[in-house]
């Protein structure tokens, strides 16, 4: 996992998993996760949820065309766990990340980083990741 950016005093980190598997190595606590999602099975989703739920994630973003399958999956994950986090669904990218890195927030516990993940190993979609944290950072904002 790297850190790649720093917005809104937000560590800003980038990493993919397979096989639904998060880095051994989470460097910050209190995160905001924003997860994209493109065609992965219900299994690996739920799989993934139930591994990001120990990492101390205090606020959850999913964006992609699994967004919703996403956002159940870790809403079913954190009631099983008896934990509360926060979920929302993204349809753009580039807004999702400017809510996670400027909106989203937790009432107990300061968010100090926003981690985003693919859940799939899929080039194109780290590009565009990419490409939308360099926006955000640079000052993109959405239109009212």
């Amino acid at each position: 996992m790297e850190c790649i950016a720093q917005i809104n005093g937000r560590k800003v980190f980038y990493a993919h998993v397979d096989e639904a598997k998060l880095p051994a190595h989470f460097p910050v606590e209190n995160v905001c996760m924003l997860a994209v999602a493109d065609d992965v099975s219900k299994e690996k989703l739920q799989a993934f949820s139930d591994a990001a739920l120990v990492k101390n994630v205090k606020y959850f973003c999913a964006v992609g065309k699994d967004r919703d399958a996403l956002e159940f999956a870790f809403d079913t994950s954190s009631i099983e766990k008896h934990q509360f986090v926060m979920t929302t669904g993204h349809d753009d990218l580039k807004e999702a990340v400017w809510f996670a890195s400027k909106v989203a927030y937790h009432e107990k516990d300061e968010i100090t980083a926003l981690v985003c993940i693919i859940v799939d190993n899929d080039e194109a979609e780290k590009r565009r990741l990419i490409d939308a944290i360099r926006a955000v950072e640079s000052g993109w904002e959405p239109a009212d």
